[in-house]
């Protein structure tokens, strides 16, 4: 599913240059839950942006599900995230002026869905979430958990292989958290790879695969006993 090689991201030029990944190697395969975790400034968010198709590498290369990503242009790359890619971020990203339905139907939108599927597309989705009762809810008036439930059900309508989350839990109390990491791993286990980054460690312990990101560069690679299961 992944396949990344020396990957090296440098913000600047010359001597004042700074280097956010320093050669970074991964390969995360198909229905894998892997967590990456490390401190401030370690490179997750700029690693998370290039395995996402949303930046690219200074050198090196990443393959998505066998493609080559240096290879593909904007539009490409573009196209290759809506086919394949689910984001969940930490502060949701949903648009406050749409409901729970329509934050979760732009996707199908971009992929050009007929309207009729796209009503079928969300309702099944909202169901899927627990939000059928939330439907015409304006973000502002879910709770935290069921806005992030908004988000994954959006990240995940158009039923794509990977799933990258960004501090999902990052804005929500333990018990919301431990909520939606249940619901991570229930569609790990239906087969969705999963990569995820957090520096909760109770987080990390809901993968089957723990990295460890230092400087640039990860310093553990580990498999994580309980299988997946804190």
């Amino acid at each position: 599913m992944i396949k990344a090689r020396q990957l090296v991201k440098e913000y600047g030029k010359g001597p004042v240059a700074v280097a956010a990944l320093n050669g970074v190697n991964l390969d995360v395969e198909r229905g894998q839950f892997v967590a990456i975790t490390g401190p401030s400034g370690s490179g997750k968010s700029t690693l998370m942006n290039i395995l996402g198709c949303l930046d690219v590498p200074t050198s090196g290369e990443y393959y998505l599900n066998g493609m080559n990503t240096s290879l593909l242009g904007g539009v490409q790359l573009a196209y290759l995230r809506n086919r394949t890619i689910g984001f969940v971020f930490q502060s949701f990203f949903l648009l406050p002026r749409l409901t729970a339905a329509e934050n979760m139907e732009i996707p199908l939108l971009y992929a050009g869905v007929t309207p009729v599927q796209r009503k079928k597309m969300v309702a099944e989705m909202l169901e899927r979430m627990g939000l059928s009762d939330r439907t015409t809810h304006l973000p502002n008036e879910l709770s935290g958990g069921q806005r992030q439930r908004v988000a994954i059900g959006r990240a995940l309508i158009n039923k794509p292989l990977l799933i990258l989350a960004d501090e999902p839990t990052g804005n929500l109390d333990t018990k919301t958290g431990r909520e939606i990491m249940s619901l991570l791993s229930e569609l790990n286990k239906a087969g969705t790879t999963i990569v995820l980054i957090t520096h909760e460690r109770e987080i990390a312990s809901y993968a089957q695969r723990l990295l460890a990101l230092k400087d640039g560069l990860f310093e553990a690679d580990l498999q994580i006993a309980t299988g997946g299961r804190p």
